[in-house]
């Protein structure tokens, strides 16, 4: 006898197993990915998910190690031969102090005053910087990458962000319009309430980021990746698909984010 809720069951899990190692493949960061088994009971439908099942699963796959798991979360690690090479970076290390410097020069530019000089962070490393509520408009930020930095309630309109990583960073209520992050990495940042109207994320990653209440309004999202977000509450007005449809003016129709997940 077949049981129909048994095979449709195990056919469920084989395809959150598959999704899974896509997601850890596609997220994965130095080699290390981390599950998180809410995410995928939302993302499924299915509260009823066996994590030790899963677990069990997962452990058979080839391109995966399990390290830990713990308290919901599945931390696993990603043979060599699956970790695409990494590109070879010299950032920049600044100091708190030459970085508030900088940012003062960038408000006098911002105001046409004497002394004024734009920011250019270009492929700089910067870590628990504090730039909340401050204005970065048209400030270069190429090729950076900042690391649990604070960047609530900061105005980043016109910013040059091509290439440049937000690792765990509070971007929450941020007001970043006709932005560039073209090749941009948003990473387990908190992003709720942002406005990105208006703003080019062709090739951008998102993974694993709280988003709840983001506007992306008029936006290019062509080849953009999204990796295991909260993302219910997004708003993909008029977003462009395709980078050859995107000017940064004219917009597209209406999409909703099940269109594009």
């Amino acid at each position: 006898m077949e049981y129909t809720n048994l095979k449709e069951y195990s056919q469920k899990m084989q395809q959150i197993a598959d999704e899974c190692v896509h997601r850890i493949l596609k997220g994965q960061e130095d080699g290390v990915y981390v599950i998180k088994i809410s995410n995928l009971k939302n993302d499924f439908d299915m509260n009823s998910l066996d994590e030790d099942l899963l677990l069990e699963m997962l452990s058979e796959r080839d391109e995966i190690s399990i390290k830990d798991s713990y308290n919901g979360n599945i931390t696993v690690e990603v043979m060599p031969e699956y970790i695409p090479e990494a590109k070879q970076t010299n950032l920049k290390v600044i100091s708190d102090h030459e970085l508030r410097v900088m940012l003062a020069k960038h408000y006098l530019w911002l105001y046409d005053e004497y002394g004024g000089v734009q920011a250019d962070l270009s492929n700089h490393y910067v870590e628990n910087f504090n730039f909340s509520g401050r204005d970065l408009c048209s400030a270069v930020l190429n090729g950076a990458k900042f690391v649990n930095c604070s960047f609530h309630n900061t105005s980043m309109c016109s910013a040059e962000c091509v290439g440049t990583v937000f690792n765990s960073c509070n971007l929450m209520d941020i007001t970043s319009e006709e932005s560039n992050f073209n090749g941009a990495d948003f990473r387990y940042c908190r992003m709720d309430r942002g406005v990105y109207t208006h703003s080019n994320f062709h090739l951008a990653k998102f993974v694993q980021n709280e988003m709840s209440g983001v506007s992306f309004m008029n936006s290019c999202i062509a080849n953009t990746e999204w990796i295991d977000n909260d993302t219910h509450s997004i708003n993909m007005k008029n977003v462009k698909q395709t980078i050859d449809e995107w000017d940064g003016d004219v917009p597209g129709e209406e999409m909703k984010w099940g269109e594009i997940n």
